[in-house]
């Protein structure tokens, strides 16, 4: 099972020509027990080795996901519909509606997601596509608990370690967060926040293999601080993980991924 540990850093630069009371008032995610929220994902994956040319791999993850808040902290969360394709030189594989309904559970304070304190075991028909128990830790960008005000900006680290199937992970994820203005989206205002986020991963598979992860990536992504809801985020990237077996003449092999997501909140 994954564990996470959150930390963050805040500053705020913005002109003195906000008022104090503005300044004082900080942005926060609406979470009302009872309440529902549903968002639509669509991403899109390119994977190779590098070095060995046609083996490519392509993937696509078309989700439908809801939130509903629970008293206190803690937020039910599940996939709606799942579809997960791959294609490469192997053929072509699909899964996805065997995942839909599966329920998570998550800790999710005034700032965003902290962890997920409960994750369902997937089909091994998922599984062996896509690792979704780790989803929700950084579906949502992380506010930094003061006003989101023209050029505010903050970090946010995230550590996920533990176990997952053969392989012991500790990936270690640091985004850095500007707002750079304001905009409306479907008549509801919005404030608009750039990032720029970065991976740095090790992991342990116990048939004698180790990897070591390396990402970048870039996005924006619109929040309503009234309702206090997240619209919309984008995000791609590239990743480069490198594989090596525990032998004296063993041959790193390079994986090389490229990688976009979106994510929409469905109106009601």
């Amino acid at each position: 099972m994954m564990r996470s540990v959150r930390g963050g850093l805040f500053a705020i630069l913005v002109a003195a020509a906000f008022s104090a009371p503005a300044a004082a008032q900080g942005h926060v995610y609406a979470r009302a027990p009872g309440d529902t929220l549903r968002y639509r994902m669509h991403s899109e994956v390119r994977r190779e080795i590098v070095g060995e040319k046609g083996n490519i791999n392509k993937f696509g993850h078309d989700v439908r996901i809801s939130l509903a808040f629970q008293p206190g902290d803690t937020t039910r969360a599940w996939f709606d519909s799942l579809r997960v394709m791959e294609s490469g030189p192997a053929g072509e594989l699909a899964a996805g509606p065997e995942g839909n309904g599966l329920p998570f559970v998550l800790l999710f304070g005034p700032l965003g997601v902290d962890t997920t304190l409960s994750a369902p075991d997937f089909p091994r028909s998922l599984d062996s596509l896509i690792d979704l128990r780790t989803q929700f830790g950084t579906l949502l960008p992380r506010l930094p608990g003061g006003p989101l005000l023209p050029g505010t900006t903050w970090t946010d680290t995230l550590v996920e370690a533990g176990r997952m199937g053969l392989w012991e992970v500790r990936d270690v994820y640091v985004t850095d967060y500007r707002v750079v203005g304001d905009s409306v989206i479907g008549g509801v205002g919005v404030v608009v926040v750039e990032f720029t986020g970065r991976l740095r991963g090790t992991a342990y598979h116990e048939t004698g293999y180790d990897a070591v992860t390396e990402r970048e990536e870039s996005g924006r992504f619109y929040f309503a601080p009234e309702p206090g809801v997240l619209v919309r985020r984008s995000r791609a990237g590239v990743e480069t993980a490198v594989h090596t077996a525990r032998t004296p003449d063993a041959v790193p092999v390079v994986f090389r991924t490229v990688y976009s997501s979106r994510i929409e909140l469905i109106p009601e």
